[in-house]
Protein backbone atom coordinates (compact mmCIF):
# COMPACT_ATOMS: atom_id res chain seq x y z
CA UNK A 1 0.00 0.00 0.00
CA UNK A 2 1.35 3.47 -0.75
CA UNK A 3 1.68 6.51 1.47
CA UNK A 4 -1.21 8.10 -0.68
CA UNK A 5 -3.49 5.15 0.03
CA UNK A 6 -2.90 4.71 3.35
CA UNK A 7 -3.46 8.50 3.95
CA UNK A 8 -7.12 7.68 2.75
CA UNK A 9 -8.32 6.73 6.17
CA UNK A 10 -6.53 8.79 8.27
CA UNK A 11 -8.45 11.96 6.00
CA UNK A 12 -11.62 9.49 6.70
CA UNK A 13 -10.99 9.50 10.05
CA UNK A 14 -10.18 13.43 10.68
CA UNK A 15 -13.26 14.36 8.19
CA UNK A 16 -15.21 12.85 10.62
CA UNK A 17 -13.67 13.49 14.39
CA UNK A 18 -14.46 16.93 13.20
CA UNK A 19 -17.85 16.81 11.95
CA UNK A 20 -17.25 17.65 8.42
CA UNK A 21 -19.69 16.33 5.37
CA UNK A 22 -18.32 15.00 2.19
CA UNK A 23 -20.55 17.70 0.90
CA UNK A 24 -18.65 20.40 2.09
CA UNK A 25 -15.28 18.80 1.46
CA UNK A 26 -15.87 18.11 -1.97
CA UNK A 27 -16.62 22.13 -2.02
CA UNK A 28 -14.48 23.79 -0.46
CA UNK A 29 -11.51 21.49 -2.62
CA UNK A 30 -13.14 21.18 -5.94
CA UNK A 31 -12.98 17.14 -5.58
CA UNK A 32 -16.14 15.52 -6.73
CA UNK A 33 -18.05 13.71 -3.49
CA UNK A 34 -17.48 10.21 -5.08
CA UNK A 35 -13.61 10.91 -5.71
CA UNK A 36 -13.22 11.71 -1.79
CA UNK A 37 -15.14 8.93 -1.21
CA UNK A 38 -12.85 6.75 -3.09
CA UNK A 39 -9.99 8.00 -1.52
CA UNK A 40 -11.22 7.94 1.81
CA UNK A 41 -11.86 3.88 1.34
CA UNK A 42 -8.40 3.63 0.02
CA UNK A 43 -9.40 2.55 -3.58
CA UNK A 44 -7.80 5.68 -5.02
CA UNK A 45 -4.36 6.98 -4.74
CA UNK A 46 -4.31 10.94 -3.60
CA UNK A 47 -1.64 13.32 -4.90
CA UNK A 48 -0.29 16.09 -3.60
CA UNK A 49 -2.05 18.45 -4.40
CA UNK A 50 -5.24 17.10 -3.47
CA UNK A 51 -3.58 15.80 -0.05
CA UNK A 52 -2.65 19.64 0.68
CA UNK A 53 -5.99 21.18 -0.25
CA UNK A 54 -7.68 18.82 2.16
CA UNK A 55 -5.40 19.34 4.91
CA UNK A 56 -6.26 23.13 4.42
CA UNK A 57 -9.53 23.15 5.34
CA UNK A 58 -8.95 20.68 8.33
CA UNK A 59 -6.12 22.54 8.93
CA UNK A 60 -3.73 19.71 9.37
CA UNK A 61 -0.05 18.81 8.56
CA UNK A 62 1.36 16.46 6.33
CA UNK A 63 2.68 12.97 6.97
CA UNK A 64 6.59 13.70 9.21
CA UNK A 65 7.67 10.10 9.66
CA UNK A 66 10.55 11.08 12.36
CA UNK A 67 7.01 12.19 14.23
CA UNK A 68 5.59 8.52 13.58
CA UNK A 69 9.00 7.10 14.65
CA UNK A 70 9.09 9.66 18.08
CA UNK A 71 5.63 8.25 19.18
CA UNK A 72 6.22 5.32 18.77
CA UNK A 73 8.92 5.03 21.31
CA UNK A 74 7.04 7.77 23.54
CA UNK A 75 3.78 5.10 23.07
CA UNK A 76 5.83 2.21 24.37
CA UNK A 77 7.24 4.51 26.62
CA UNK A 78 3.93 4.90 28.23
CA UNK A 79 2.45 1.48 28.00
CA UNK A 80 5.62 0.10 29.91
CA UNK A 81 4.78 2.64 32.70
CA UNK A 82 1.00 1.13 32.53
CA UNK A 83 2.46 -2.70 32.86
CA UNK A 84 4.64 -1.78 35.26
CA UNK A 85 2.13 0.02 37.44
CA UNK A 86 4.61 2.89 37.76
CA UNK A 87 3.32 6.52 37.24
CA UNK A 88 2.21 7.16 33.77
CA UNK A 89 0.55 10.36 34.05
CA UNK A 90 3.46 12.15 32.98
CA UNK A 91 4.21 9.66 29.50
CA UNK A 92 0.23 10.21 29.32
CA UNK A 93 0.89 13.88 28.96
CA UNK A 94 3.96 13.56 26.79
CA UNK A 95 1.89 11.55 24.23
CA UNK A 96 -0.86 14.62 24.43
CA UNK A 97 1.93 17.02 23.33
CA UNK A 98 1.69 15.52 19.95
CA UNK A 99 -1.83 16.52 19.86
CA UNK A 100 -0.62 19.21 17.46
CA UNK A 101 0.81 17.72 14.85
CA UNK A 102 -0.09 14.21 15.50
CA UNK A 103 -3.45 13.65 12.99
CA UNK A 104 -1.91 13.20 9.78
CA UNK A 105 0.82 11.32 10.92
CA UNK A 106 0.75 6.85 10.46
CA UNK A 107 0.61 7.06 14.39
CA UNK A 108 -2.91 9.30 14.50
CA UNK A 109 -4.24 5.60 15.19
CA UNK A 110 -1.87 4.77 18.17
CA UNK A 111 -2.48 8.37 19.86
CA UNK A 112 -5.84 7.52 19.59
CA UNK A 113 -5.20 3.74 21.36
CA UNK A 114 -2.98 5.58 24.13
CA UNK A 115 -5.92 8.21 25.19
CA UNK A 116 -8.38 4.99 25.56
CA UNK A 117 -6.26 2.68 27.68
CA UNK A 118 -5.59 6.08 29.64
CA UNK A 119 -9.14 6.47 29.99
CA UNK A 120 -10.00 3.25 30.83
CA UNK A 121 -7.27 2.38 33.37
CA UNK A 122 -7.35 5.89 35.09
CA UNK A 123 -11.39 5.79 35.10
CA UNK A 124 -11.66 2.02 35.95
CA UNK A 125 -14.95 1.26 35.04
CA UNK A 126 -14.56 3.87 31.44
CA UNK A 127 -17.43 3.12 28.82
CA UNK A 128 -15.43 1.73 25.98
CA UNK A 129 -17.87 2.30 23.49
CA UNK A 130 -16.06 5.44 22.18
CA UNK A 131 -13.19 3.52 20.94
CA UNK A 132 -15.34 0.84 18.84
CA UNK A 133 -14.50 2.88 15.65
CA UNK A 134 -10.65 2.20 16.49
CA UNK A 135 -11.54 -1.51 15.05
CA UNK A 136 -11.85 0.32 11.37
CA UNK A 137 -8.54 1.32 11.67
CA UNK A 138 -6.46 -1.38 12.70
CA UNK A 139 -3.84 -1.36 9.46
CA UNK A 140 -2.20 1.54 10.82
CA UNK A 141 -0.95 -0.63 14.28
CA UNK A 142 1.59 -3.19 14.87
CA UNK A 143 0.56 -6.91 15.83
CA UNK A 144 1.33 -6.50 19.88
CA UNK A 145 -0.88 -2.78 19.45
CA UNK A 146 -4.08 -4.79 17.79
CA UNK A 147 -3.29 -6.93 20.70
CA UNK A 148 -3.57 -4.41 23.51
CA UNK A 149 -6.95 -2.88 22.04
CA UNK A 150 -8.85 -5.98 22.21
CA UNK A 151 -7.27 -6.42 25.41
CA UNK A 152 -8.57 -2.86 27.09
CA UNK A 153 -11.82 -3.43 25.29
CA UNK A 154 -12.21 -6.47 27.15
CA UNK A 155 -10.86 -4.91 30.58
CA UNK A 156 -13.29 -2.35 30.09
CA UNK A 157 -16.53 -5.00 29.65
CA UNK A 158 -14.96 -6.63 32.62
CA UNK A 159 -14.92 -3.79 34.85
CA UNK A 160 -18.43 -3.16 33.60
CA UNK A 161 -19.28 -6.64 35.38
CA UNK A 162 -19.91 -7.92 31.67
CA UNK A 163 -17.17 -11.34 31.65
CA UNK A 164 -18.60 -12.64 29.03
CA UNK A 165 -18.53 -10.10 26.10
CA UNK A 166 -15.28 -9.27 27.93
CA UNK A 167 -14.04 -13.39 27.25
CA UNK A 168 -15.22 -12.72 23.52
CA UNK A 169 -12.74 -9.70 23.36
CA UNK A 170 -9.76 -11.51 25.24
CA UNK A 171 -9.89 -14.54 23.31
CA UNK A 172 -9.27 -11.79 20.03
CA UNK A 173 -6.85 -10.62 21.54
CA UNK A 174 -4.90 -13.87 21.75
CA UNK A 175 -5.40 -14.06 17.99
CA UNK A 176 -2.35 -11.27 17.43
CA UNK A 177 0.75 -11.90 18.32
CA UNK A 178 1.70 -9.77 21.27
CA UNK A 179 5.12 -9.08 22.96
CA UNK A 180 6.30 -9.89 26.37
CA UNK A 181 4.09 -6.83 27.76
CA UNK A 182 0.66 -6.89 25.74
CA UNK A 183 0.86 -10.73 26.40
CA UNK A 184 1.67 -10.61 30.47
CA UNK A 185 -1.25 -7.95 30.70
CA UNK A 186 -3.61 -10.07 28.42
CA UNK A 187 -2.65 -13.40 30.38
CA UNK A 188 -3.69 -10.76 33.69
CA UNK A 189 -6.78 -9.90 32.98
CA UNK A 190 -7.90 -12.97 31.58
CA UNK A 191 -7.21 -14.42 34.98
CA UNK A 192 -9.34 -12.39 36.71
CA UNK A 193 -12.13 -12.91 33.88
CA UNK A 194 -12.60 -16.57 34.48
CA UNK A 195 -12.41 -16.20 38.16
CA UNK A 196 -15.54 -14.03 38.35
CA UNK A 197 -17.19 -16.17 35.68
CA UNK A 198 -16.03 -19.53 37.66
CA UNK A 199 -13.34 -21.00 35.64
CA UNK A 200 -11.47 -21.22 38.33
CA UNK A 201 -8.55 -23.65 36.60
CA UNK A 202 -8.17 -21.48 33.99
CA UNK A 203 -7.50 -18.74 36.29
CA UNK A 204 -5.16 -19.79 37.63
CA UNK A 205 -3.22 -21.42 34.39
CA UNK A 206 -3.39 -17.88 33.21
CA UNK A 207 -2.53 -16.14 35.92
CA UNK A 208 0.52 -18.69 36.45
CA UNK A 209 1.40 -17.45 33.05
CA UNK A 210 1.37 -13.79 34.12
CA UNK A 211 3.83 -14.54 37.12
CA UNK A 212 6.08 -16.38 35.23
CA UNK A 213 6.43 -13.26 32.79
CA UNK A 214 6.59 -10.43 35.34
CA UNK A 215 9.25 -12.66 37.28
CA UNK A 216 11.33 -12.91 34.06
CA UNK A 217 11.28 -8.44 33.66
CA UNK A 218 11.36 -8.23 37.34
CA UNK A 219 8.06 -6.25 37.36
CA UNK A 220 8.03 -6.72 41.37
CA UNK A 221 4.42 -4.56 41.66
CA UNK A 222 2.95 -6.89 39.15
CA UNK A 223 4.42 -9.79 40.85
CA UNK A 224 2.90 -9.10 43.93
CA UNK A 225 -0.16 -8.05 42.39
CA UNK A 226 -0.21 -11.89 40.87
CA UNK A 227 0.31 -13.59 44.32
CA UNK A 228 -2.39 -11.83 45.56
CA UNK A 229 -4.95 -13.24 42.87
CA UNK A 230 -3.62 -16.73 43.35
CA UNK A 231 -4.30 -16.03 47.16
CA UNK A 232 -8.31 -15.21 46.03
CA UNK A 233 -8.49 -18.24 43.63
CA UNK A 234 -7.49 -20.38 46.73
CA UNK A 235 -9.97 -18.27 48.67
CA UNK A 236 -12.30 -19.04 46.19
CA UNK A 237 -11.86 -22.82 46.23
CA UNK A 238 -11.93 -22.48 49.86
CA UNK A 239 -8.27 -23.08 50.30
CA UNK A 240 -8.74 -20.16 53.61
CA UNK A 241 -5.32 -21.67 55.22
CA UNK A 242 -2.96 -21.24 52.17
CA UNK A 243 -5.00 -17.90 50.82
CA UNK A 244 -4.10 -16.46 54.61
CA UNK A 245 -0.64 -17.77 53.49
CA UNK A 246 0.39 -16.16 50.45
CA UNK A 247 -1.78 -12.66 51.60
CA UNK A 248 0.57 -12.55 54.56
CA UNK A 249 4.18 -13.38 52.02
CA UNK A 250 2.23 -10.27 50.36
CA UNK A 251 1.96 -7.73 52.70
CA UNK A 252 5.31 -8.69 54.22
CA UNK A 253 6.93 -8.27 50.65
CA UNK A 254 5.06 -4.90 50.07
CA UNK A 255 6.27 -3.35 53.37
CA UNK A 256 9.72 -4.06 52.58
CA UNK A 257 9.19 -2.78 49.26
CA UNK A 258 7.55 0.05 50.18
CA UNK A 259 4.58 -0.65 47.51
CA UNK A 260 1.55 0.94 47.70
CA UNK A 261 -1.28 -1.71 47.65
CA UNK A 262 -1.03 -2.87 51.32
CA UNK A 263 -4.42 -1.82 52.11
CA UNK A 264 -5.98 -4.06 49.37
CA UNK A 265 -3.87 -6.94 50.48
CA UNK A 266 -4.99 -6.21 54.52
CA UNK A 267 -8.92 -5.61 53.05
CA UNK A 268 -8.66 -9.44 51.13
CA UNK A 269 -7.01 -11.31 54.24
CA UNK A 270 -9.59 -9.95 56.71
CA UNK A 271 -12.09 -10.47 54.08
CA UNK A 272 -10.85 -14.20 53.57
CA UNK A 273 -10.51 -14.60 57.59
CA UNK A 274 -14.42 -13.80 57.89
CA UNK A 275 -15.16 -16.40 55.26
CA UNK A 276 -13.48 -18.94 56.98
CA UNK A 277 -14.85 -18.23 60.05
CA UNK A 278 -11.56 -16.95 61.98
CA UNK A 279 -13.69 -13.72 64.02
CA UNK A 280 -11.10 -13.28 66.51
CA UNK A 281 -8.37 -13.08 63.92
CA UNK A 282 -10.28 -9.66 62.02
CA UNK A 283 -10.41 -8.27 65.48
CA UNK A 284 -6.87 -9.20 66.24
CA UNK A 285 -5.65 -7.49 62.88
CA UNK A 286 -7.99 -3.88 63.95
CA UNK A 287 -5.53 -1.72 64.71
CA UNK A 288 -2.44 -3.02 62.27
CA UNK A 289 -5.15 -2.84 59.15
CA UNK A 290 -6.55 0.32 60.39
CA UNK A 291 -3.42 1.79 59.63
CA UNK A 292 -3.41 1.38 56.20
CA UNK A 293 -7.32 1.36 55.85
CA UNK A 294 -8.12 4.61 57.85
CA UNK A 295 -12.12 5.11 57.85
CA UNK A 296 -13.24 2.48 55.23
CA UNK A 297 -16.57 1.27 55.41
CA UNK A 298 -15.29 -2.34 54.51
CA UNK A 299 -12.85 -2.55 57.41
CA UNK A 300 -15.58 -1.10 59.64
CA UNK A 301 -18.57 -4.15 58.37
CA UNK A 302 -15.90 -6.91 58.54
CA UNK A 303 -15.22 -5.76 62.32
CA UNK A 304 -19.25 -5.32 63.22
CA UNK A 305 -19.70 -8.69 60.94
CA UNK A 306 -16.84 -10.46 63.52
CA UNK A 307 -18.17 -8.86 66.71
CA UNK A 308 -21.57 -9.91 66.20
CA UNK A 309 -21.00 -13.74 65.51
CA UNK A 310 -18.77 -13.42 68.53
CA UNK A 311 -22.15 -12.01 70.38
CA UNK A 312 -20.45 -8.88 71.00
CA UNK A 313 -23.52 -6.80 70.04
CA UNK A 314 -22.87 -3.32 71.26
CA UNK A 315 -19.70 -3.45 69.35
CA UNK A 316 -21.03 -5.12 66.45
CA UNK A 317 -23.29 -1.81 66.49
CA UNK A 318 -20.62 0.84 66.97
CA UNK A 319 -18.84 -0.50 63.66
CA UNK A 320 -22.17 -0.59 61.40
CA UNK A 321 -22.57 2.84 62.38
CA UNK A 322 -19.33 3.70 61.50
CA UNK A 323 -19.10 1.35 58.02
CA UNK A 324 -22.50 3.66 56.99
CA UNK A 325 -20.76 6.96 57.82
CA UNK A 326 -17.67 6.03 56.34
CA UNK A 327 -19.18 4.70 52.84
CA UNK A 328 -16.81 6.30 50.20
CA UNK A 329 -17.04 4.72 46.31
CA UNK A 330 -18.73 1.54 47.47
CA UNK A 331 -19.75 -0.99 45.40
CA UNK A 332 -23.35 -1.09 44.72
CA UNK A 333 -23.60 -4.79 46.21
CA UNK A 334 -20.92 -3.60 49.20
CA UNK A 335 -23.26 -0.77 50.32
CA UNK A 336 -26.68 -2.55 49.90
CA UNK A 337 -24.89 -5.03 52.26
CA UNK A 338 -23.38 -2.48 55.02
CA UNK A 339 -27.56 -1.11 55.08
CA UNK A 340 -28.94 -4.83 55.19
CA UNK A 341 -26.80 -5.68 57.88
CA UNK A 342 -27.41 -2.34 59.60
CA UNK A 343 -30.87 -3.42 59.43
CA UNK A 344 -30.13 -6.55 60.65
CA UNK A 345 -28.61 -5.55 63.79
CA UNK A 346 -31.13 -3.27 64.45
CA UNK A 347 -34.72 -3.63 66.53
CA UNK A 348 -36.64 -3.96 62.85
CA UNK A 349 -39.58 -6.32 62.73
CA UNK A 350 -38.41 -9.85 60.87
CA UNK A 351 -40.36 -9.10 57.64
CA UNK A 352 -37.97 -5.81 57.10
CA UNK A 353 -34.63 -7.71 57.87
CA UNK A 354 -35.60 -10.49 55.34
CA UNK A 355 -36.34 -8.07 52.84
CA UNK A 356 -32.85 -6.48 53.10
CA UNK A 357 -31.05 -9.69 52.50
CA UNK A 358 -33.12 -10.83 50.10
CA UNK A 359 -32.39 -7.39 48.60
CA UNK A 360 -28.73 -8.19 48.68
CA UNK A 361 -28.76 -11.79 47.69
CA UNK A 362 -30.21 -10.35 44.23
CA UNK A 363 -27.88 -7.96 43.84
CA UNK A 364 -24.98 -9.82 45.00
CA UNK A 365 -25.89 -12.95 42.31
CA UNK A 366 -26.00 -10.11 39.01
CA UNK A 367 -22.07 -9.61 40.47
CA UNK A 368 -20.93 -13.21 39.92
CA UNK A 369 -18.93 -12.40 43.09
CA UNK A 370 -18.54 -15.78 44.43
CA UNK A 371 -17.26 -14.88 47.54
CA UNK A 372 -20.14 -12.72 48.15
CA UNK A 373 -22.40 -15.01 47.02
CA UNK A 374 -21.42 -17.80 49.73
CA UNK A 375 -21.28 -15.17 52.16
CA UNK A 376 -24.57 -13.75 51.98
CA UNK A 377 -25.97 -17.48 51.66
CA UNK A 378 -24.19 -18.23 55.10
CA UNK A 379 -26.09 -14.88 56.54
CA UNK A 380 -29.57 -16.11 54.98
CA UNK A 381 -29.49 -19.77 56.51
CA UNK A 382 -27.92 -18.40 59.94
CA UNK A 383 -30.94 -15.49 60.10
CA UNK A 384 -33.56 -18.26 59.08
CA UNK A 385 -32.15 -21.05 61.75
CA UNK A 386 -32.18 -17.91 64.28
CA UNK A 387 -36.03 -17.09 63.56
CA UNK A 388 -36.93 -20.80 63.73
CA UNK A 389 -37.69 -20.88 59.94
CA UNK A 390 -36.41 -24.13 59.45
CA UNK A 391 -38.06 -24.65 55.69
CA UNK A 392 -36.29 -21.40 54.72
CA UNK A 393 -32.61 -22.30 56.37
CA UNK A 394 -32.94 -25.50 54.84
CA UNK A 395 -33.78 -24.53 51.04
CA UNK A 396 -30.73 -21.72 51.16
CA UNK A 397 -28.62 -24.38 52.53
CA UNK A 398 -29.39 -26.67 49.02
CA UNK A 399 -29.06 -23.43 47.22
CA UNK A 400 -25.27 -23.37 48.98
CA UNK A 401 -24.51 -27.00 48.24
CA UNK A 402 -25.87 -26.36 44.58
CA UNK A 403 -23.14 -23.62 43.78
CA UNK A 404 -20.78 -25.32 45.60
CA UNK A 405 -21.42 -28.30 43.24
CA UNK A 406 -21.69 -25.61 39.98
CA UNK A 407 -18.40 -23.85 41.35
CA UNK A 408 -15.81 -25.98 42.49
Amino acid sequence: MTDQLKYGKIIRLNRQLNNLKLDFVAKKTGISKSQLSRIELNKEDISKENIEKIFNIMNLQTNNKNIDLLFENDFYNFYENIVYDRNFNSSYQKILSYSSYIQTTLSYVKYLLAQMIYSIVKNKNDNFQPYLYIEDYLEYLESYQIQIYYDYIGTSLYLLNDYKRANHYFKIANSYKGDVLSESMLYYHESMNYRHIGYLSLSYEYIKKAYHIFADSLNIKRLILSKMQIAIIENNKRNFKESVIIFNQCIKASKELNIHIISTLYNNLLWTYLLWGKYDKVIELKDEANQYMINDHRLYFYLSYAYEQLELHEEAKKFIKLAKTYMKNPTSYMEKMIYAYSIYLSHSNIEKKEKYLLSVYQAVQSSHDQELIVFILDLLIHFYKTNNDVEKAFHYQEKLLDYYKKTY
